[in-house]
């Protein structure tokens, strides 16, 4: 009789054919792991006994009566059994190749290495080995690694170390992938939240965990354990340790860092929540947080940002609470300056920045003014320097919403009280602190501006500035340069000149300036002052081009002059006076041969210049001859045709003509732009 096989019976033979070909990967495996290293074990006895039990039952049944049996219970017995084979044949797998990474892990010495880790040979090695013992089960044997690396460190000091190697960019990959695994090994081994709290030993850290490196790691696992309530999960845990306040402090703490700010924020708005289930007012929270207690360093402590949260939650304005609350323990003159030393902490600029805008706006609606807020601030009554006062700020800030200049009024007010000499010096000294310069430098502005409107001249504010008690230490002066200043807003173009005629009329003539020419070459700082004063004073003595030429014993250069640091003081000196006499640049051409000689040599020398500076003069000088060959109508066509025409052969081939007329057209150029 032939055997007929049901559809179950195939199964059958199917699952014992996988069983086998399950026990025989088993051995296989384990041989080819751990074969320089240990022996592979087989099934214990009874696993073995049990399997060939099965059989032999099995094999004394027929086809014909195993097709009558019911089916359905012997096919969940058959599962049943592979099931346990399977698992015991895993097992055994899993432990010989975990035993194999333990002593590879102790072979290489792993656990030796003291710095980097897991940047070392010996690790990298360790690696690639026991990734190779599970084959294409990369997550097995990360798991495996992780395991071996918690027997030898411990769960705590593992974590750390992988969160200290993330931050190394050699390492990150690594360790990212170890302690995920570290938290899948948590996790197959059924522990909780709790238990890896335990594990990492936070409970050890009191209000300093989110402190921990550790913390972010029992957050992660936490969160893979809970991924639709990890916040609440995680509050819950930390609530069974802290109290509300500090809780909230722990978590206003874990905003700070990086690691953990993203899920502080969330566990505060937890706590938020809880409050407002719980019918909790701002009151309530504001004595919570023991905010009561602080007064005068409210504003920087970190819990007064948690307490303006749960107010926003209620829909309330937090600003307008504080200052009610702060209004309690100050009048407004200590509550502006309270805001003011806050903003010059930083901590707490955003919060006071809006506090006061607060502030302003209930001043507005009080209709105080300018003048009200001056002496509410007590501005009024400051001694010395009101310039560095911290409530000057708050002042000009309020007089400004006020749609009013605040540097005006505030120099009207000080005009009450200071002379115009005293104001410069406060201004300019202003001027030199870091926290003061703007304002000093404002105030001038309007000063300057308030001296043109009133009509004052050069010799008015001289006087105003007691310059003129000043003697041989004028330049010194600390209001010299605002001075100068002034005359510029004069008159621009005749600054010198205005200078000049005022120090001539005070200081003893010409002779008296040649005095102070002398004291000005002294330093460094006034030496230009010196220039230009003794160039006003030889065009006071009515000297011209050529004068000033000997004067400065150009004459005895030759066509070396160029190269003079003199040439610098004739050619500012020529330039000022060729604006009332044009000619000024001829008595220079006739000196040296003519116009178009001159203008070669200019431009032979501007190629030729030594330095930007020597450069930046001769090309003033040449535009000095330039200017006049303008003014006289010559085009580049006239001084081509006069260059050609020149009766000596050498002249008609010298290679410099081409440098002028190039530079000619450039000038000619440019002019046509200024005036187009």
């Amino acid at each position: 009789m032939v055997a007929k096989f049901s559809p179950c019976s195939l199964r059958r033979c199917t699952i014992l054919l996988t069983i086998l070909a399950l026990l025989a990967c088993v051995g296989t495996v384990s041989g080819a792991t751990d074969a320089n290293i240990a022996k592979p074990e087989t099934l214990d006895r009874s696993e073995g006994r049990q399997l060939r039990g099965f059989l032999r039952k099995r094999s004394l049944r027929t086809v014909e009566e195993a097709m009558k049996d019911d089916d359905d219970s012997e096919e969940r017995a058959i599962t049943d059994a592979v099931k346990k084979m399977a698992q015991a044949a895993k097992n055994k797998l899993t432990s010989n190749n975990q035993a194999t990474t333990n002593k590879l892990f102790k072979k290489l010495q792993v656990g030796e290495i003291d710095d980097k880790l897991f940047q070392s040979t010996q690790f990298k090695e360790w690696v690639t080995t026991v990734t190779k013992n599970f084959k294409t089960n990369t997550e097995l044997a990360q798991a495996s690694i992780a395991s071996a690396l918690v027997s030898h460190f411990g769960d705590e000091a593992l974590a750390t170390l992988l969160v200290a190697a993330k931050q190394n960019y050699k390492s990150a990959t690594v360790a990212t992938k170890l302690e995920n695994a570290q938290l899948r090994n948590w996790e197959s081994a059924g522990k909780t939240g709790d238990d890896v709290f335990d594990l990492l030993k936070l409970n050890d850290k009191g209000e300093k965990l989110f402190e921990s490196p550790v913390a972010a790691t029992w957050i992660s696992y936490v969160t893979k354990l809970n991924t639709q309530n990890s916040d609440e999960v995680i509050f819950s845990s930390l609530k069974k340790l802290f109290d509300d306040e500090a809780l909230a402090k722990m978590i206003a703490g874990a905003k700070d860092s990086a690691s953990t700010a993203a899920t502080a924020t969330k566990l505060e708005q937890v706590q938020l929540n809880k409050w407002m289930v719980e019918g909790k007012t701002v009151d309530d929270i504001f004595a919570l947080l023991k905010l009561n207690n602080e007064e005068g360093k409210l504003l920087q402590n970190t819990m007064l940002t948690t307490w303006m949260s749960y107010v926003n939650l209620q829909g309330k304005n937090p600003y307008d609470m504080i200052l009610v609350k702060l209004s309690a323990h100050y009048d407004e003159a200590g509550l502006a300056k309270m805001l003011v030393t806050a903003k010059q902490d930083g901590t707490a600029f955003s919060i006071v920045r809006k506090l006061e805008e607060v502030q302003f706006k209930n001043w507005l609606s009080d209709g105080k003014t300018a003048d009200d807020v001056y002496n509410l601030l007590k501005l009024n009554l400051e001694r010395g320097d009101i310039l560095k006062s911290p409530m000057l700020t708050t002042w000009i800030s309020y007089t400004a919403k006020l749609d009013e200049n605040p540097y005006q009024l505030l120099l009207a007010l000080l005009m009450k009280q200071y002379d115009d000499a005293t104001l410069t010096k406060m201004f300019v000294a202003a001027k030199r602190g870091r926290a003061t310069e703007s304002i000093g430098t404002k105030l001038e502005e309007v000063q300057l501006k308030s001296w043109l409107s009133d009509g004052k001249t050069a010799d008015d504010v001289f006087k105003l500035l007691q310059l003129n008690k000043d003697g041989d230490t004028i330049f010194a002066s600390s209001v010299w340069s605002v001075w100068s200043s002034y005359l510029t807003k004069l008159d621009k173009e005749n600054v010198d000149e205005l200078m000049f005629v005022v120090l001539k009329k005070h200081y003893g003539g010409d002779e008296g300036v040649a005095k102070m020419v002398t004291i000005a070459n002294k330093e460094a700082s006034t030496k230009d002052i010196g220039r230009k004063l003794k160039e006003e004073l030889w065009r006071s003595q009515g000297k011209d081009g050529d004068d000033v030429f000997k004067l400065l014993k150009l004459d005895e250069e030759g066509q070396k002059f160029f190269e003079s640091p003199a040439l610098s003081t004739w050619v500012s000196y020529v330039s000022k006076l060729n604006k009332q006499n044009p000619g000024a640049i001829s008595q220079l051409e006739k000196r040296f041969g003519g116009d178009i000689e001159l203008a070669r040599m200019i431009g032979f020398a501007k190629q030729q210049a030594a330095n930007a500076v020597t450069e930046k003069v001769i090309t003033q000088l040449q535009n000095l001859q330039f200017k006049q060959w303008l003014g006289d109508g010559r085009t580049l066509n006239t001084i081509s045709d006069k260059m050609v025409s020149d009766t000596m052969v050498s002249a008609l081939f010298d290679t410099r003509n081409t440098k002028v007329i190039l530079d000619y057209s450039d000038f000619l150029k440019a002019s046509a732009a200024r005036t187009g």
